[in-house]
């Protein structure tokens, strides 16, 4: 039977699928990636999930959040200055975000990954991209280092700036921004992928980045101006995530998997304060003590 393990975008909040994630390594005794036969990922659930299928340690990626989130989320003087504080640019740089990538994956093809990857992009017309390791291995217009592919997917507007990357074979250039725009949640688009393999029903283990219940205002929900962007990309990503949480629910039933927590109240994509990791370790904690991980676990064939 296949299995398909799903990861979420959400930034920072990416610490609660790694922690997840390292604890059923810990359990396993093994990579995670030789437990699954795709994994799929959006944005920082994309970072995640081309570290499973490269054979990265998940624990090495929980501290990647942990210890690295600062310097991926940093902006110098000049930068605040010249984007009037986020108004007139994207709110950061890549610079730090380049540099944890190439330090993480290195060299690393997508072609070179040992279990099947997808990872979501956006590209400026709105259109979804997907990077997909089979395709990489019969082309190499379709091939890309997988540093590219995670900033190609981890580009989330206003945040940072777009990615413009080749592939490998030189062909052609791509400008693209997060897959979140296209799927946050990019579960069903696992599944489809699934469905390639001649395997009807897979097993899915979707891993969110902590529910965000809270709702926007009547009045703020009527003056979705720029300066309220964050409330439009909360919308945007949140809506159809949940959208895909339904649909796989009713075409899966029993074989579907999701572990996410719900945050006590809002979140933002680049929260690296102290107090906010805290939490996110807290939520995954408690993820790990349920009875839905134990059931995501044995569907896994790993004993919890």
């Amino acid at each position: 039977m296949c299995r398909i393990l799903s990861i979420d975008g959400g930034g920072m909040r990416g610490l609660i699928p790694a922690t997840i994630l390292a604890t059923m390594e810990r359990l396993a005794g093994k990579p995670i990636g030789h437990l699954v036969d795709l994994v799929a990922g959006t944005s920082t659930g994309g970072i995640i999930a081309a570290a499973v299928a490269a054979g990265i340690p998940m624990e090495r990626v929980r501290r990647l959040y942990r210890e690295q989130g600062r310097e991926i989320f940093a902006r110098d003087i000049g930068h605040v200055i010249d984007s009037l504080g986020g108004l007139a640019d994207e709110k950061y740089p890549a610079t730090g975000l380049d540099r944890c990538l190439g330090a993480l994956f290195q060299d690393r093809k997508l072609s070179d990954a040992s279990t099947e990857l997808l990872v979501t992009a956006t590209t400026l017309s709105g259109a979804p991209m997907m990077f997909k390791r089979r395709k990489a291995r019969r082309d190499q217009a379709e091939d890309f280092l997988l540093t590219d592919v995670c900033r190609a997917t981890s580009a989330a507007p206003t945040y940072f700036p777009p990615a413009e990357i080749s592939d490998l074979a030189q062909a052609r250039t791509h400008y693209l921004a997060d897959g979140g725009l296209v799927a946050n949640n990019p579960a069903m688009c696992a599944v489809a992928e699934g469905f390639k393999g001649g395997e009807p029903f897979p097993t899915l283990v979707s891993l969110g980045t902590g529910a965000d219940d809270s709702s926007l205002t009547i009045k703020a929900a009527r003056h979705l101006g720029l300066l309220n962007a964050a409330g439009v990309l909360k919308m945007v990503f949140n809506g159809p995530g949940a959208a895909v949480d339904y649909q796989c629910r009713e075409l899966l039933g029993d074989q579907y998997h999701r572990l996410q927590p719900t945050l006590p109240g809002p979140m933002e994509l680049d929260a690296t304060d102290e107090s906010s990791l805290a939490l996110l370790e807290e939520l995954a904690a408690q993820v790990c003590e349920s009875p839905e991980f134990e059931r995501a676990c044995k569907a896994l064939g790993i004993a919890a």
